[in-house]
């Protein structure tokens, strides 16, 4: 789980695991909006020169 602090004063104000969370701090009054970060997109890298974007194998598509 992750600490959800006031975005202001820093007050811890829980712990956990959230999409969008709306709170308010109850130190300071601010109210603040939270959001999970877009997770970021997976990168392929080829581990041999056979694996090279060129040589990948392509679809045939015949029509009867």
């Amino acid at each position: 789980m992750k600490d959800i602090r006031c975005g202001t004063c820093s007050k811890k104000l829980g712990a956990g695991i959230y999409q969008t969370l709306q709170i308010k701090c109850p130190r300071c009054n601010t109210l603040n909006f939270l959001r999970a970060e877009s997770p970021k997109p997976e990168h392929h890298e080829c581990h041999c020169k056979s694996e090279t974007r060129e040589n990948l194998p392509t679809e045939k598509h015949h029509n009867p």
